[in-house]
């Protein structure tokens, strides 16, 4: 508990770092927290892509509370990673021990972490072609490429996190953009558009490669 001293009566300052609507449970952080303590290896997995079964063997050297998210910080062999404790499908105890290294700096290497996450967001980049109604009232920052067509739509480029991101982004825009480069955006937005014509019934056009 965040206030352990104090009695409801007493409380004045409460943190939720939850958003409206969000309720997430993260199962294993205890299993985490005890691990953490004692120098307990654990077997985790997740998925990965959303089909992709993975396992693996960490030693967990700490754990990470940033905005209502709890991640881990575990070595693999020689590799050390963060991992997102909602993200994990499983964690159990593998019965292993392990010490943590004696110069290991929490804090400074979660500091790295988020230091190389905001050098690697916005690298992805994006050109369109968009719908004068969307570019009237959007605030996504984006630069408009030439000059706009005749009946409004512009050309634009934007940076965004990833592919993951830009396709999540187009795909809830509709009909109001169309996707310029990079090809391989353009022809998974027509997938997906494909996908959704047959799932109601509708022929789908024939996706052309390049």
């Amino acid at each position: 508990k965040l206030y352990a001293t104090t009695t409801p009566q007493q409380q004045r300052v409460l943190l939720d770092w939850t958003w409206w609507g969000q309720h997430v449970s993260t199962p294993h952080l205890r299993t985490f927290y005890e691990a953490v303590q004692t120098e307990q290896q654990v077997m985790i997995r997740y998925r990965l892509w959303g089909h992709l079964d993975i396992e693996r063997l960490i030693d967990p050297y700490g754990l990470i509370f940033k905005a209502g998210v709890w991640y881990v910080i575990g070595a693999n062999g020689e590799r050390v990673q963060h991992y997102r404790v909602s993200d994990l499908t499983s964690v159990t105890p593998a019965g292993g021990r392990f010490t943590r290294p004696a110069g290991f700096d929490l804090e400074a290497r979660w500091k790295a972490i988020c230091a190389e996450a905001d050098v690697q967001r916005q690298d992805f980049d994006v050109l369109l072609r968009a719908s004068p109604a969307l570019l009237q009232g959007w605030t996504q920052s984006y630069t408009v490429i030439g000059a706009a067509e005749s009946d409004g739509w512009a050309a634009i480029s934007l940076s965004l996190e990833s592919f993951e991101a830009a396709l999540k982004l187009i795909l809830s825009l509709g009909g109001a953009v169309e996707v310029i480069a990079p090809d391989s955006l353009s022809l998974t937005v027509q997938d997906y558009a494909a996908q959704i014509l047959r799932r109601y019934g509708h022929a789908a056009p024939v996706i052309t490669r390049p």
